[in-house]
């Protein structure tokens, strides 16, 4: 999962949370500056496992700010770009 915010100086949501619920399991991450290890240049991804499963129950982004959004339904094998609303 690959976050934006277009109208922010903090462009890649550095600081974001996210939680993705399959089969009533959930699973959380926040999203770290340039990677997670010494030396790290990564773009910033969170990377979650999904199994077999062909479908995300629900994603929950809470920004930097606090402000959350949620989507359903989503594919479970499936590269996502969550951009937050204007």
């Amino acid at each position: 999962i690959e976050l934006r915010q277009p109208n922010s100086n903090n462009v890649f949501a550095i600081g974001a949370k996210v939680e993705v619920e399959v089969n009533g399991k959930v699973q959380r991450a926040e999203l770290s500056a340039g990677g997670l290890g010494s030396f790290s240049g990564s773009h910033p991804k969170l990377y979650f496992s999904v199994a077999q499963e062909s479908a995300v129950d629900r994603i929950r982004v809470t920004w930097p700010d606090g402000e959350f959004d949620e989507a359903h339904d989503l594919c479970g094998h499936c590269a996502l770009i969550l951009t937050r609303r204007p």
